[in-house]
């Protein structure tokens, strides 16, 4: 059986394969690693994740537009999106 499909929206190399390593080490979960912020929310929009993680603490002006996007997206299909707690399948 197949856990949850994670994306990690990660630009610093090593603290994305500590995340990586900690999240595979944690159960039978497919991980991608997103490094570039352009096109975000289409890119998250396309993959379907179950959970999305993305360090909130200083995001760019960018990632918090786009994040904006996606959680309307989300919004559209009546599921949870990043705005309450980073879960959700969206469609």
């Amino acid at each position: 059986m197949t856990g949850l499909y994670i994306i990690v929206v990660e630009r610093g190399r090593d603290r994305a394969l500590k995340t990586v390593d900690g999240l595979i080490a944690s159960g039978d979960h497919p991980v991608t690693v997103i490094v570039e912020e352009k096109g975000l929310a289409h890119r998250i929009a396309d993959q379907k994740p179950d959970i999305l993680l993305i360090d909130v603490a200083n995001p760019s002006r960018d990632v918090l537009e786009e994040l904006t996007l996606v959680a309307g997206r989300a919004g559209d299909c009546g599921q949870r999106g990043p705005e309450t707690g980073l879960a959700g399948r969206w469609s």
